[in-house]
């Protein structure tokens, strides 16, 4: 960082620190200004300083899910959460086995992620071969206890003691 300042600073130009990680560059035609993710605090600036493909620690995969529980129906912090998870899949499969609380967190958009693949595959008509599928992926999201026994055999159409014989 001390080199691209050094740089900014020969090209005529004034490099102020506004905060840990926080610089603003003036004496350009337009206003410039330079985020260091790992010198911000973390406490004001959760989501800027995670936005990176390597996020090492799991606490802050498991901070930025509790702070997302609070937003999550912001479309905002949806897609920060959604390039997040993207670029940092080992860290949050990590975390996911590790977390229930992380489960709980993502179930209803899974549920609701799965309601629409179904309207989609029984508007397309679904053959019995593709229906043991949909029903096998049932049984699995209810034994991973993502999908409750309830809503699943609803799913499948069938009654709760039928799909319980499925587990």
């Amino acid at each position: 960082m001390q080199k691209l300042i050094k740089y900014i600073v020969s090209k005529g130009c004034e490099v102020e620190k506004k905060e840990e990680g926080i610089y603003y560059v003036y004496g350009e035609q337009f206003a410039i200004q330079i985020l260091v993710c790992s010198g911000l605090s973390e406490e004001s600036n959760l989501w800027l300083r995670n936005l990176t493909n390597k996020i090492k620690e799991t606490a802050s995969v498991e901070k930025l899910a509790q702070e997302y529980e609070k937003h999550k129906e912001n479309k905002l912090y949806s897609s920060v959460m959604d390039i997040l998870i993207r670029a940092n899949v080992a860290k949050f499969n990590e975390v996911k086995n590790m977390c229930e609380a992380l489960k709980e967190l993502f179930k209803e958009e899974l549920e609701e992620k799965w309601q629409d693949g179904l309207k989609a595959g029984i508007s397309q008509g679904i053959s019995q071969g593709t229906r043991l599928g949909v029903l096998s992926t049932l049984v699995q999201l209810v034994r991973d206890g993502l999908l409750s026994l309830q809503v699943a055999a609803e799913r499948a159409q069938m009654s709760t003691e039928e799909f319980q014989k499925q587990l």
